[in-house]
Protein backbone atom coordinates (compact mmCIF):
# COMPACT_ATOMS: atom_id res chain seq x y z
CA UNK A 1 0.00 0.00 0.00
CA UNK A 2 1.14 3.46 -0.76
CA UNK A 3 1.36 6.28 1.76
CA UNK A 4 -1.58 8.00 0.05
CA UNK A 5 -3.71 4.84 0.25
CA UNK A 6 -2.99 4.51 3.98
CA UNK A 7 -3.88 8.16 4.58
CA UNK A 8 -7.10 7.74 2.58
CA UNK A 9 -8.06 4.70 4.69
CA UNK A 10 -7.32 6.62 7.90
CA UNK A 11 -9.60 9.42 6.72
CA UNK A 12 -12.25 6.88 5.67
CA UNK A 13 -12.09 5.47 9.21
CA UNK A 14 -12.80 8.95 10.57
CA UNK A 15 -9.31 9.96 11.65
CA UNK A 16 -8.55 13.63 11.53
CA UNK A 17 -5.61 15.89 12.07
CA UNK A 18 -5.02 16.80 15.68
CA UNK A 19 -5.81 20.35 16.70
CA UNK A 20 -3.24 20.17 19.48
CA UNK A 21 0.13 21.71 18.65
CA UNK A 22 2.09 18.45 18.42
CA UNK A 23 5.28 17.60 16.59
CA UNK A 24 4.66 17.08 12.88
CA UNK A 25 5.53 13.40 13.08
CA UNK A 26 2.33 12.78 15.13
CA UNK A 27 -0.37 14.86 13.41
CA UNK A 28 -3.19 12.27 13.56
CA UNK A 29 -5.84 11.98 16.22
CA UNK A 30 -7.87 8.75 16.35
CA UNK A 31 -10.45 7.47 18.79
CA UNK A 32 -10.46 3.77 19.65
CA UNK A 33 -13.42 3.21 17.29
CA UNK A 34 -11.61 5.03 14.48
CA UNK A 35 -8.45 3.04 15.10
CA UNK A 36 -10.43 -0.22 14.97
CA UNK A 37 -12.13 0.86 11.70
CA UNK A 38 -8.74 1.82 10.26
CA UNK A 39 -7.26 -1.57 11.23
CA UNK A 40 -10.26 -3.33 9.64
CA UNK A 41 -9.83 -1.34 6.40
CA UNK A 42 -6.11 -2.15 6.24
CA UNK A 43 -6.77 -5.85 6.93
CA UNK A 44 -9.49 -5.98 4.26
CA UNK A 45 -7.22 -4.31 1.69
CA UNK A 46 -4.41 -6.77 2.47
CA UNK A 47 -6.76 -9.78 2.31
CA UNK A 48 -8.02 -8.64 -1.08
CA UNK A 49 -4.46 -8.17 -2.37
CA UNK A 50 -3.57 -11.70 -1.23
CA UNK A 51 -6.74 -13.13 -2.79
CA UNK A 52 -5.84 -11.43 -6.08
CA UNK A 53 -2.42 -13.11 -6.02
CA UNK A 54 -4.24 -16.43 -5.68
CA UNK A 55 -6.51 -15.50 -8.61
CA UNK A 56 -3.50 -14.80 -10.80
CA UNK A 57 -1.93 -18.12 -9.79
CA UNK A 58 -5.19 -19.87 -10.65
CA UNK A 59 -5.21 -18.20 -14.07
CA UNK A 60 -1.58 -19.20 -14.61
CA UNK A 61 -2.31 -22.80 -13.69
CA UNK A 62 -5.34 -22.93 -16.00
CA UNK A 63 -3.32 -21.43 -18.85
CA UNK A 64 -0.58 -24.02 -18.34
CA UNK A 65 -3.16 -26.79 -18.04
CA UNK A 66 -4.32 -25.90 -21.55
CA UNK A 67 -0.88 -25.21 -23.05
CA UNK A 68 1.63 -27.50 -21.37
CA UNK A 69 2.35 -31.13 -22.06
CA UNK A 70 -0.50 -33.58 -21.48
CA UNK A 71 1.59 -35.34 -18.84
CA UNK A 72 1.73 -32.12 -16.76
CA UNK A 73 -2.03 -31.55 -16.68
CA UNK A 74 -2.55 -33.23 -13.27
CA UNK A 75 0.02 -30.88 -11.75
CA UNK A 76 -1.60 -27.75 -13.19
CA UNK A 77 -5.08 -28.97 -12.29
CA UNK A 78 -3.94 -29.42 -8.69
CA UNK A 79 -2.33 -25.98 -8.72
CA UNK A 80 -5.57 -24.43 -9.93
CA UNK A 81 -7.58 -26.17 -7.21
CA UNK A 82 -5.16 -25.09 -4.48
CA UNK A 83 -5.15 -21.47 -5.70
CA UNK A 84 -8.96 -21.41 -5.81
CA UNK A 85 -9.15 -22.84 -2.30
CA UNK A 86 -6.63 -20.31 -0.96
CA UNK A 87 -8.50 -17.44 -2.59
CA UNK A 88 -11.80 -18.53 -1.03
CA UNK A 89 -10.21 -19.08 2.38
CA UNK A 90 -8.57 -15.64 2.39
CA UNK A 91 -11.79 -13.87 1.42
CA UNK A 92 -13.76 -15.87 4.00
CA UNK A 93 -11.56 -14.46 6.77
CA UNK A 94 -13.23 -11.09 6.26
CA UNK A 95 -16.75 -12.41 6.76
CA UNK A 96 -18.44 -12.51 10.17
Amino acid sequence: MTRDEIIAMAREAGAGLSSIAEPLEHPWKLSQDELERFAALVAAREREACAQVCESEEARALYNFDNDLEANRPFWNGGSQIATSCEASIRARGRP
